[in-house]
């Protein structure tokens, strides 16, 4: 039997895990302007049957202190702060509106007695992430990345579908883990950037500065776990269909751009080109000559420059016709 938004609703209250089905239809119910009264009058009662002693100011001053927090990064630290306040389950419900309607989802998963937070954020989004020990995490858009409520208490492990840049607070008696696909990689107090997105085939790791130790362990049967540790400056590829291993030098700048809000292309190819424009923009790509993908493009995109730029670039380098409608990028070879 499928849930409905407000039984979606009640299980988050009471901490349960929601499947991204279940989160999508209560993301369409928010989103409803003929359901607003409804929702808030759910919401004031769960704040009053959850905290008697609260009054109707406070209940007003929570929403006001969630909705003025600023930029969309703010309002995503602000919320976290207040899910990790006693009031947890309450709060999380008050905001669930505000990290819809940002592009932000931020929502809980049980597994066994531990509760994992875990962020997730849309294609032509990033944000930023303060975790309870001071490491600061900048996630790319279309990625994930959770950590268990007891983060820090006897380990510190967070997950990553993605791409992240990791700052991360020092603690050497309290390694940092990062678990991404078949990577895990293990640092003491460092900075380094990590990809792992499932529709690629290699999983990249790039040191800015200290050490990290990382750790392959292949999704093949019969393959044993490979283990090796890198330098600052030094990027590890690895390839997960052949199974190989390659480490290079890389510029920080070429790992680091995103996170400083700007598009860089550095010999990339097409089809990299294109997974990585999407990803940024929230646009799909639609071209049949395949061909296309073995091109290689140096791009350097300003800080918030449109798509349309982008797009005359692509035209003018690959003698291609490029036609944007509805976030939808058609690219036609022309005719010679």
């Amino acid at each position: 039997m499928h849930k409905n938004a407000k039984e979606i609703l009640s299980g988050f209250v009471a901490g349960e895990a929601c499947s991204e089905d279940e989160l999508k239809v209560l993301g369409e119910w928010l989103e409803n302007p003929s359901e607003q009264t409804e929702i808030d009058n759910l919401l004031r009662n769960e704040w009053e049957n959850s905290h008697p002693m609260e009054t109707e100011s406070d209940f007003r001053e929570v929403l006001k202190g969630t909705g003025e927090a600023g930029s969309k990064k703010n309002k995503v630290k602000t919320m976290l702060a207040i899910i990790n306040t006693n009031f947890r389950k309450v709060a999380a419900i008050l905001i669930i509106p505000l990290l819809v309607f940002s592009g932000y989802l931020v929502y809980l998963q049980t597994q066994g007695e531990t509760v994992w937070f875990q962020t997730s954020v849309a294609r032509g989004q990033k944000s930023q992430l303060t975790l309870p020990d001071g490491t600061q995490v900048w996630i790319n858009s279309d990625s994930k990345i959770s950590y268990p409520d007891n983060y820090g208490k006897k380990s510190r492990t967070v997950r990553l579908t993605g791409e992240a840049l990791f700052k991360v607070a020092k603690n050497a008696r309290k390694p940092f883990f990062v678990e991404a696909g078949a990577a895990k990689v293990k640092v003491l107090g460092t900075t380094f950037n990590l990809k792992s997105y499932p529709d690629e085939n290699s999983i990249e790791t790039a040191l800015i500065e200290g050490s990290v130790e990382i750790t392959i362990q292949p999704d093949k049967p019969g393959s044993s776990a490979k283990t090796l540790k890198i330098k600052p400056g030094e990027r590890l590829i690895y390839s997960q269909t052949e199974n190989r291993l390659l480490v290079n030098k890389f510029e920080q700048g070429e790992v680091a751009d995103w996170a400083n809000n700007q598009l860089v292309f550095r010999n990339d190819s097409f089809e990299n080109l294109v997974k990585k424009a999407e990803r940024w923009y929230d646009i799909d790509f639609v071209y049949n000559d395949k061909s296309l993908n073995k091109q290689r493009l140096t791009v350097e995109m300003h800080p918030n420059e449109p798509v349309t730029r982008l797009l005359e670039i692509i035209e003018l380098t690959m003698d291609v016709e490029c036609v944007y409608e509805n976030n939808t990028v058609t690219i036609k070879t022309k005719k010679k």
